[in-house]
């Protein structure tokens, strides 16, 4: 038989006294939102990949808030954090429609309609029980979506509606109001842009709040979980994922002439992040909470970085804002460096001082006597967060001594227990009754005693734990859902496990010999290969981790028989007991026990084509994984291609309109003449008209309107620096010598515009006179103002097509480079999976070129097999089913019954 180390004497489990389970008044007390969150998570971890794929995202996303587009990066600079922060915005600061972020908000409110909608049908299902398992599925993908879109949602409804230019203004209704940054035609506080401002900010607050529930739902807090970051409690990363959303509203929200404050925000949330770390140390790994607290002043080392550039490049030049564009690196990787050394020295601290309470407490129970001796509960409490270190961090060790010692501290509490009843328990800590009922639940070798005591242990942490305390009763909550689960799976999971095997192995001999039957006739094989090795290796994983976990005599014979027909290995009792001692314990006694039994097994030729067979089947499903990697990782190129060559686009090339600044720029220019024109046409009362006069002018007004508009949205910053101190010398009084003056063209232009709006507002015939001597400085310079302007409009033409220019070329170089790279790559990548198609076949072909003697003498030892089992089996039904014709007879006699009333 088996044999295996059993951490708790199963006697001293079987003296416990009967403890007491939570009654059913306690049941009800439990708040119906945990029974949700139980209803939801998931029954089993996730793969180990997956869960540090999806903790890089969350990294890589809370590490690029901490760095603002509006910080003064200079134009180069901005370009890098553009790329960097799409981690967390998903592109949405490249949206140049308002229309745009009225989707998003649209998607936004369909989103989390649907995820409360199926809130509300997954708890009436808890209750009722109708259509649970599909409502929980679609809840869960609900979930999973909003996990991923939240931040990007929340980051694009506050840019949309609530990232306001205080120092713009915008004119409605002949009222100036403050504008959007991004939409300057907009006012931000209109009746409009206020509503869906409004509505936004209820969906971000609704949406922290389901971004709180997924994550809490969906971290890794399974005990038998091999991945890295398995947590104690989640809430820790629910606090990451809803912090992030609060710090992305705050800092939008906050004016861009404070933006000092946005890395201020930051740095807060990453210090009380830093705080609950190491408060809390949420990882059951002790180098996961050293990495976290690395991730923690990293965060802390970015916004430090960025409050820096805010304030050292007010100017925003590119040479010294393309510099502090990497001191965020440079500070987050110092940050990380320092943070994971206070982590890692403080946890070693905990960790060592806690062992040493612990071993002096073992030591002192067993050389005092029963009447001197001092309570457990007296270590526990004066060292509670070292103990609970320590606890913590040996349910995933791999050093034995740690786990005795904590076996010893249950021996020793079940010892107290028969004399102080149910005292010595409830003197603990509740934390440390929840570590230690986790250990409980760590053993590799099941025992119904092991849930008894395990149960008792959190019944004990429920009623010690506060009523207000909802976290902790949240995951004593689901620690229960747990337990019960591992202790029903370990019951039943076997026979199941068991009858899908037997199941499994009529298919798996039947494809073998499919397998052989077209080799001989010299058809493809490819397909029965998977077929084959899929149901091989579910059999033989299956019953190695049953035998494992049981010791039954009946399925080491079954595993042996399997692996004699199937695997072409011959392993006994003996044999097997040993290898599986080897892998408890770390024996290396059998190694030439198992040579010996290969070199016995290659003299015979008809096994040796057997050994060829496997060997070939587990090379053909190899080269398949490595060819399904292969394409698969050309589509994530071929995408991450795409998307490089959209952001590149999004970045580099300036989009506006100026097709529509010119025809509006054009007008403006031909304004003077024809205001002078209009002014001197209605000096002659026989011809002029003052309504003709007024529309015309008011027209001009409008154009003048446009013009400044289209100029302020649509130039970039960088041309208006080269044209704004554009300027031309005026006439101002024609005196000798004349008064001439170096005058901004915009500034005379914003002139013109006023004298036209006085002249419309205040026209009286009575005043013409003084209209017409303020108009005189505008006939004197009607040239000069045409010319000046005419030559400020070639001026941005000018820096436009050179702007134009500059993009195409530096899209075209990037466009070029990248698609160099990719067509290498996919080059490369073909290249590979050609040469694992050709070993495939070559494979393959070894086949044939076994004597077709050999391939017969195995087709008729599997059909004998294949008959043998057909004939038992339909034996079997025959004696448990009943004759057709009695079946019959029983119907027509049942038939005429019915018939004799009539």
């Amino acid at each position: 038989m088996l044999k295996s180390q059993n951490p708790i004497n199963s006697s001293a489990l079987n003296t416990l006294p009967q403890t007491q389970q939570p009654s059913n008044e306690q049941q009800d007390k439990e708040p119906r939102i945990f029974i949700l969150f139980n209803m939801l998570k998931l029954e089993k971890p996730i793969h180990p990949l997956l869960c540090l794929l999806i903790h890089v995202y969350m990294i890589i996303q809370t590490f690029s808030l901490g760095i603002s587009i509006d910080y003064h990066w200079g134009s180069y600079g901005r370009i890098v954090q553009h790329v960097l922060i799409s981690f967390s915005s998903f592109g949405v600061q490249f949206l140049e429609y308002y229309e745009g972020f009225i989707a998003i908000l649209a998607v936004a409110i369909v989103l989390q309609l649907a995820v409360m909608i199926l809130l509300v049908a997954t708890f009436r299902a808890t209750i009722h029980g109708k259509y649970l398992k599909e409502l929980r599925k679609i809840s869960r993908l609900a979930f999973a979506t909003m996990f991923f879109l939240s931040c990007p949602l929340t980051y694009g409804m506050a840019l949309g509606f609530w990232d306001c230019n205080y120092f713009s203004s915008s004119f409605t209704n002949q009222t100036e109001m403050v504008a959007l940054r991004k939409f300057p035609s907009i006012p931000c506080w209109n009746s409009t842009n206020s509503v869906l401002a409004v509505l936004s900010l209820m969906l971000i607050v609704i949406q922290m709040v389901t971004s709180f529930m997924t994550t809490t739902v969906f971290c890794d807090t399974f005990l038998t979980s091999k991945s890295l970051f398995v947590l104690e409690t989640p809430f820790i990363m629910s606090y990451v994922m809803t912090s992030n959303q609060l710090y992305i509203i705050l800092s939008i929200v906050t004016p861009h002439h404070v933006m000092y404050l946005r890395p201020i925000y930051y740095i807060l949330i990453s210090t009380f992040f830093c705080v609950l770390l190491l408060r809390n140390l949420p990882f059951l790994r002790r180098r996961a909470n050293t990495f976290y607290g690395g991730i923690g002043l990293a965060r802390v080392g970015i916004g430090i970085a960025s409050l820096v550039s805010s304030i050292l490049n007010p100017y925003d030049e590119w040479q010294f804002g393309l510099g502090l564009s990497f001191s965020p690196l440079v500070a987050g990787l110092l940050g990380f460096t320092l943070g994971c050394l206070i982590t890692e020295l403080y946890t070693l601290y905990l960790f060592k001082k806690g062992k040493n309470a612990i071993a002096e407490c073992i030591e002192q129970q067993t050389t005092m006597s029963e009447d001197h001796e001092c309570p457990m509960s007296h270590y526990f409490n004066r060292y509670t967060k070292h103990v609970n270190c320590f606890i913590r961090s040996s349910l995933k060790t791999t050093h034995q001594s740690n786990v005795q010692l904590i076996e010893d501290v249950l021996k020793v509490l079940q010892k107290q227990q028969k004399h102080h009843s149910m005292d010595a328990l409830k003197d603990l800590p509740c934390s440390s009754l929840m570590l230690l009922s986790l250990f409980l639940s760590s053993f590799k070798k099941k025992h119904s005693m092991k849930f008894k005591f395990s149960e008792c242990l959190l019944s004990i942490a429920n009623q010690k734990c506060p009523s207000y305390d909802y976290f902790t009763r949240y995951t004593i909550s689901f620690r229960f859902r747990e337990l019960q689960y591992d202790g029903k799976a370990s019951l039943a999971s076997t026979e199941f496990v068991l009858s899908r095997v037997k199941s499994n192995i009529p298919k798996l001999r039947k494809q073998t010999y499919l397998f052989w039957k077209h080799i001989h006739l010299g058809l493809d094989v490819h397909q029965i290969l998977q077929n084959m090795y899929k149901l091989s290796q579910e059999c033989e994983l299956s019953l190695y981790n049953m035998i494992r976990e049981r010791e039954d005599e009946d399925l080491i014979k079954l595993y042996a028989s399997f692996m004699e027909e199937f695997k072409f290995e011959k392993v006994t009792e003996d044999e097997f007991s040993q290898i599986e001692n080897e892998l408890l314990f770390g024996n290396d006694q059998t190694q030439d026990q198992t040579s010996s039994l290969e070199s016995s097994q290659e003299e015979d030729f008809v096994c040796n084509q057997k050994e060829a067979f496997s060997s070939a089947i587990r090379k053909q499903v190899g080269n398949d994984k490595t060819l399904i990697g292969l394409l698969t990782s050309v589509c994530f190129i071929a995408f991450l291609f795409i998307m490089g060559l959209v952001t590149c686009n999004l970045a580099s090339t300036e989009k506006h309109d100026f097709n529509s600044i010119m025809l509006k720029s054009s007008h403006v220019s031909a304004l003077p003449y024809l205001t002078v024109s209009e002014i001197d046409v209605l000096w002659n009362t026989s011809l002029g008209n003052i309504t003709r006069t007024e529309n015309i002018l008011s027209r001009g007004v409008g154009w003048i309107d446009s013009f400044v508009n289209s100029y302020e949205t649509d130039v970039p910053f960088t041309m208006k620096q080269n044209v704004n101190n554009f300027s031309e010398y005026f006439v101002f009084k024609t005196s000798t010598p004349p008064v001439v003056k170096k005058t901004s063209v915009m500034w005379f232009v914003q002139k013109l515009k006023t004298r036209i709006d006085d002249f419309v507002s205040h026209y009286s015939s009575q005043n013409m006179n003084t209209t017409i001597e303020n108009y005189q400085i505008l006939s004197i310079n009607l040239d000069t103002s045409t010319r000046a302007i005419s030559h400020f409009i070639s001026s941005l033409r000018q820096y436009q097509s050179e702007s134009i220019e500059k993009s195409t070329i530096e899209f075209i170089s990037s466009f070029s480079s990248v698609s160099v790279l990719f067509i290498l790559y996919v080059i490369c990548n073909f290249g590979v999976c050609y040469m694992f198609i050709r070993k495939r076949s070559a494979i393959l072909n070894l086949f044939k070129m076994i004597p077709k003697k050999e391939i017969e003498k195995v087709l008729e030892k599997l059909s004998q097999k294949m008959e043998f089992k057909n004939i038992s089996e339909a034996s079997d039904r025959k004696k448990n089913s009943f004759p057709k014709h009695v079946i019959v007879i029983t119907c027509l006699i049942l038939v005429l019954l019915l018939l004799l009333p009539v």
